[in-house]
């Protein structure tokens, strides 16, 4: 069986800004720091790990700040997730227009996750449609600063988005653009998925915001 380290495909800067001060709106993601809990997030087990125990525990050591942190836990080789059950303000999906700009950000660490493939990962995907009608897209957000969108069916290298899920705690922070050649309106939920993992995987201080940008002042 390989346990090599575990491949994060993760979210950095993905995307160049305008030029122009850049100003980020408040936290979209309820219950970032799982203070509350492991409430407000669902768990998702893909059709091939349903036999295998996964869950999402609060943890209260070792967390980044605050009193807790998130624990994606699975007490054998699966591929799983966890995704907010709403946006903060209630919302299933956010409007988005062609060519507007968000940031994702949280903090990743991991001391015992291994994997049982050539290449696991841990990469954070949002949905995209047209209408509440999914469109068969998806933005893959990599650690390498590519931020790629593909057919929901279609291949993804996850070689070309993959790097070391760190040991210590770690922040991750992304900027990307809805696509122009998509015909989207609506951003689904961010699902943070690990593949082909065994062990806990903890995260903290998630946020996500839409980043306006404005042009400078003469």
């Amino acid at each position: 069986m390989n346990t090599t380290p575990l491949l994060i495909c993760c979210a950095t800067a993905a995307a160049l800004l305008a030029s122009g001060s850049v100003r980020a709106e408040d936290n979209l993601i309820p219950n970032p720091g799982f203070e509350e809990g492991s409430g407000g997030w669902v768990l998702y087990v893909s059709e091939q790990s349903q036999a295998v125990p996964c869950r999402i525990d609060q943890v209260n050591e070792g967390q980044k700040s605050g009193a807790a942190a998130g624990a994606m836990i699975s007490e054998n080789f699966a591929s799983f997730s966890i995704c907010p059950e709403v946006y903060a303000g209630g919302e299933k999906v956010l409007t988005v227009q062609p060519g507007s700009k968000w940031k994702l950000s949280f903090w990743i660490r991991s001391t015992e996750a291994t994997d049982s493939t050539s290449q696991p990962a841990f990469f954070v995907r949002f949905p995209l449609l047209k209408d509440w009608k999914k469109l068969g897209k998806l933005i893959f957000i990599g650690a390498n600063g590519a931020a790629v969108v593909r057919d929901a069916s279609g291949s993804l290298d996850i070689g070309e988005i993959a790097c070391n899920l760190p040991a210590e705690w770690t922040h991750v922070e992304a900027e990307f653009q809805i696509p122009n050649d998509v015909p989207a309106n609506q951003l689904g939920r961010p699902e943070f998925y690990a593949r082909g993992v065994k062990g806990p995987i903890f995260l903290d201080d998630i946020s996500l915001s839409r980043v306006e940008t404005e042009a400078p002042q003469p």
